[in-house]
């Protein structure tokens, strides 16, 4: 932990902080090399609706001290060195809106997301987890979900859920290892960007054909077939050409939903 005493111009800066945020119900510490926060910093802004502690060096577990923000409504702990979630944190704080933990350590996912009710964007970007776990299924108002940059190679068909239909906007998972898409990615037919850029897939799943709100879609980078736009059963077995999905390839508005069209699988025809 940061020995403010032996630093008098961060305490001051932290007081100072801590005194303006029980006014604005709105904490933003940035830059700030803390490692760990002092208990004194946090244990008098319990009606504080809004806490931004990004880049400031934090390590291992969450702070406790958040077990008893049960107003707060976002909590950004971005751009810093977190792998633990204690299970009550979340589970007190149920009137989350935003969460943001992206830029961390985090392996395994925090189950006590689930009790989030009323999370709207989640954001756990570059870390590590392994896979989108099903527990996700559970946030029935989500809005915006991203998840690239991390080592995902498998996705939970539970995950996909038709809880999700009529909410999801937004959905970012470039930068993984995923070879496949499940089919119940067509439930979301709310969906308006999708953004799936260097992964490993070769097609999208039939259903994918009912996002039909598609406005922004991210492609490239992945590992496309060209399919048969004649027959039912045959594939071209071969890979696009590097000029036919540039770099920066991706289409808005009515071209992205043309462009997710031609990489939908018919449901008649062989897998490659």
């Amino acid at each position: 932990m940061m020995d403010m005493d032996a630093n008098p111009k961060l305490k001051a800066i932290l007081n100072s902080k801590a005194r303006e945020a029980r006014v604005t119900r709105q904490l933003l510490l940035s830059q700030v090399i803390l490692m760990k926060i002092s208990p004194g910093i946090l244990e008098k802004l319990t009606n504080l609706r809004h806490l931004y502690i990004v880049g400031c060096s934090l390590t291992g577990s969450v702070p406790h001290q958040l077990v008893n923000m049960s107003n707060l409504q976002t909590l950004d702990l971005s751009d810093n060195k977190l792998n633990v979630v204690p299970s009550p944190i979340f589970e007190n704080l149920r009137q989350l809106r935003t969460v943001d933990l992206s830029r961390n350590d985090f392996v395994a996912f925090p189950k006590s997301l689930k009790y989030l009710q009323k999370l709207k964007k989640l954001n756990l970007s570059f870390n590590k987890f392994l896979e989108m776990p099903a527990e996700l299924g559970y946030l029935k108002h989500l809005q915006h979900l991203d998840m690239s940059s991390n080592l995902i190679d498998s996705i939970s068909t539970d995950a996909i859920c038709q809880a999700w239909k009529n909410s999801l906007i937004v959905l970012k998972l470039a930068n993984n290892l995923i070879s496949r898409l499940p089919s119940q990615i067509g439930l979301l037919t709310a969906l308006q960007e999708l953004d799936i850029r260097n992964n490993r897939l070769r097609y999208l799943p039939a259903m994918a054909a009912l996002l039909l709100n598609i406005s922004i879609f991210r492609y490239s980078g992945n590992e496309w077939r060209v399919y048969s736009p004649h027959s039912s059963y045959s594939l071209y077995g071969q890979h696009l050409e590097e000029d036919d999905v540039q770099a920066d390839a991706a289409s808005y508005g009515p071209a992205a939903l043309e462009k997710l069209l031609s990489y939908c699988i018919n449901s008649n025809a062989d897998e490659i």
